[in-house]
C-alpha cells in the first residue's frame, strides 16, 4: 500500500484539466482521496466527484484521454449520473452528486473541497467518506476515524443529510 502512483497522478492531472472547462467543481474522493491523505490503502482507480455537471460536456471533455461509457444506476447509490473509463493505465469513474441511501437515510456528498493532490487535483473532505465507507468498507472507515476527530465526522454527517 502506498501513496498515489506517477501513474495515477498524470491521469488525475489530465482530467483536471478538461473538467475544468466544463464543471464548476470537481474533487477528487474513494480510496485514492485516503491515499492522499497518506492512509494505507490499495488505489485501484479514480473516484471523481462533480457537482451541477452537464453529463453530454463532460463525455465530449474527457473523449480525447479515451472512452467512456455510462454506467447504470444502483442501490442504494443516488448519484445523478456515473461514467467510467480509462485514462492511462488508470481506470476512472466519474460521480455527479454522489449520494447513498444507508438504513432510511439519505446521504449526499456536499459540494466542497479541502486541499490538494499531487496533481493538485482538489479533495472532497475526508469526514465525508467516513460515513460511506462505514457501511461501505469498514476497514476504511476504521482508517478514516484514526484522523478524523469524531466531532468532525458528526458534523459531517449533519451536513450530509441536510444536503440531501
Amino acid at each position: 500500500m502506498a501513496p498515489l502512483t506517477d501513474t495515477l497522478v498524470t491521469s488525475l492531472a489530465l482530467v483536471g484539466e478538461r473538467l475544468a472547462d466544463v464543471s464548476p467543481q470537481f474533487a477528487l474522493g474513494g480510496s485514492a482521496l485516503l491515499a492522499a491523505h497518506g492512509l494505507p490503502v490499495d488505489v485501484n482507480d479514480l473516484d471523481v466527484l462533480v457537482w451541477r455537471a452537464d453529463r453530454a460536456a463532460v463525455l465530449e471533455a474527457l473523449a480525447p484521454l479515451g472512452s467512456f461509457a455510462e454506467l447504470p444506476k444502483r442501490p442504494p447509490w443516488t448519484s445523478d449520473w456515473l461514467i467510467a473509463g480509462d485514462v492511462g493505465d488508470a481506470p476512472v469513474e466519474v460521480i455527479a452528486d454522489l449520494g447513498f441511501i444507508q438504513g432510511d437515510v439519505h446521504y449526499s456528498i456536499p459540494e466542497a473541497t479541502s486541499g490538494t493532490a499531487g496533481a493538485e487535483f482538489p479533495l472532497s473532505p475526508l469526514p465525508y467518506w467516513y460515513h460511506l465507507y462505514s457501511w461501505y468498507n469498514p476497514a476504511k472507515a476504521e482508517l478514516i476515524g484514526r484522523v478524523v476527530p469524531e466531532a468532525e465526522r458528526e458534523d459531517a454527517r449533519l451536513e450530509m443529510i441536510a444536503d440531501s
